[in-house]
């Protein structure tokens, strides 16, 4: 009995010591790419390929896969691979959020790249961007309260 109970403890410690999660192995867990459209405090919403807006916590697992992303950066999120049935989707525990492209400068907000602004000029207060619009599709405004920017 005392031979069974050794041979277990050993085991036990010998999973638990070479399963620990890290950014070196984050790499297996499952995974989307997309852009990031919206950061917030808590969470940021990603535009994944393939599967649409999706709400991030900012709360990951590995206290060094919460990088600081901005709007238009390119992020891979590593998560236990549970999507909630909800919209925008959000899911189960997100392991890391590694940002694998950052935004450019000119480009404020870009998910479609025949969609976007570009930074025209800027002065202390403000900033004066061009909506570019390469799309069938005309886009009206209405007045100039009816557009703004979220600044950080």
């Amino acid at each position: 009995m005392k031979k069974l109970l050794i041979i277990l403890l050993t085991l036990c410690i010998f999973c638990f010591s070479g399963c620990g999660l890290n950014m070196n192995n984050v790499g297996k867990k499952p995974s989307f790419s997309g852009k990031v459209l919206e950061v917030h405090s808590g969470y940021i919403l990603v535009d994944g390929e393939n599967i649409g807006g999706v709400n991030v916590t900012r709360q990951t697992t590995l206290p060094e896969g919460s990088p600081d992303v901005s709007v238009g950066d390119t992020v891979t999120v590593y998560y236990d691979g549970n999507i909630m049935e909800s919209y925008p989707a959000q899911l189960g525990e997100v392991y890391a959020i590694v940002v694998t492209e950052k935004a450019t400068d000119k480009t404020l907000y870009n998910t479609d790249e025949n969609l976007y602004m570009e930074v025209k000029s800027t002065t202390k207060g403000s900033i004066t961007v061009d909506v570019v619009n390469n799309t069938d599709t005309e886009i009206y405004s209405g007045n100039r309260h009816d557009f703004s920017l979220q600044t950080k």
